[in-house]
């Protein structure tokens, strides 16, 4: 049965050359710690333990500085030695330390109630699929399977198989990934950290391609997840269904971070069941471009400034035939989750 709520960050900020995605897509320092504070608060209400993957740098300046209820700490992402900057492989490390069932929960997702029995005794749980049912995601995983034909044949066993013409699911969604099945987990874990690491080295080594590793993403972690699962005959226990009222599970996916309404009503939500969040006065280090601001280096009293790899506009990151960025989910679905947040 899961009873640990597992949590993963990696600020990367030691690697040369690699620019950490550290707002996720938020607006602000203000509304990144609050998605934190929230989430995690959230979960040590119904799971016995609230574990915490990361690095010193981002304990140092960010979660130390929040005072969350986490009841262990493991620092162990500091000597990741990786070439890719895929945002998920935190993720897939974190996974790697677990040796008991446990539920790894993004930090833009709030469960705002106690899961049912049978969701904390699946095999694997997931959010939920993303199928043909809307056309945008259609549209959006047979291109990222043409990119995969194009550009990384042989690189992987399940992703060189999927056949997305042939099927109604694609992927399933990782807001929240875990169960009882350690075994499979890491063994998905694991081909998810090799397959980032090939992908970046041929994006990396082709001039050619105008998106980033990161963008990939989607396809290296959820629609893995899907042929693994298939491959292996292993059962999957959907949390949510898309486009289905629930009053349990929020999670804020893409651009609805950037909603002002909808931060201001989670923080009277989040004040009203845990408190003012008292923020440090200096901040976390982190600049509005989601990176981390460049220390200062004092080498034979002057003041070096070390360079930090710009993150690309949307606008450069797209592929002839392609569109990396993930297909806009209805209005109607994101009206609902904004209801739940503001009343």
């Amino acid at each position: 049965m899961i009873e640990t709520a597992l949590y993963s960050f990696a600020s990367n900020s030691t690697k040369a050359g690699v620019t950490p995605k550290a707002f996720f897509g938020f607006n602000n320092e203000s509304d990144f710690a609050l998605s934190w504070v929230t989430s995690v608060k959230l979960a040590k209400l119904h799971f016995k333990n609230v574990v915490l993957v990361t690095d010193t740098w981002a304990w140092d300046n960010i979660f130390s500085k929040l005072d969350l209820p986490f009841d262990e700490v493991k620092l162990t992402l500091d000597f990741i030695d990786e070439a890719t900057n895929m945002w998920a492989i935190s993720k897939a490390h974190a996974i790697l330390e677990m040796n008991e069932p446990f539920l790894h929960i993004d930090s833009d997702v709030f469960i705002w109630e106690a899961l049912d029995k049978k969701y904390l005794m699946s095999t694997v749980l997931v959010q939920s699929n993303e199928s043909s049912k809307y056309a945008t995601q259609y549209e959006f995983y047979n291109r990222l399977e043409f990119m995969h034909n194009e550009h990384f044949n042989g690189t992987s066993l399940y992703l060189d198989n999927s056949n997305m013409s042939e099927r109604d699911i694609y992927a399933y969604n990782c807001g929240v990934i875990g169960g009882t099945d350690i075994t499979f987990l890491k063994k998905w874990a694991t081909q998810m950290i090799e397959t980032a690491n090939v992908f970046d080295y041929i994006i990396l080594s082709n001039s050619k391609m105008k998106f980033t590793a990161a963008d990939v993403m989607v396809w290296v972690e959820q629609s893995l997840l899907l042929l693994m699962t298939e491959h292996h005959n292993i059962d999957v226990c959907e949390l949510v269904e898309l486009g289905v009222e629930q009053s349990y599970y929020t999670h804020l996916c893409g651009h609805v971070k950037r909603e002002v309404a909808l931060m201001t009503g989670l923080a009277n939500k989040s004040k009203t069941l845990f408190g003012e969040m008292k923020l440090p006065i200096d901040g976390f280090g982190i600049s509005a471009g989601g990176s981390v601001i460049p220390k200062e280096v004092i080498i034979k009293d002057e003041v070096v400034t070390q360079p930090q790899k710009p993150t690309p506009p949307p606008s450069q990151i797209i592929k002839e035939g392609v569109h990396p960025n993930p297909p806009p989910i209805p209005k109607s679905f994101w009206k609902r989750i904004i209801n739940k947040i503001l009343n």
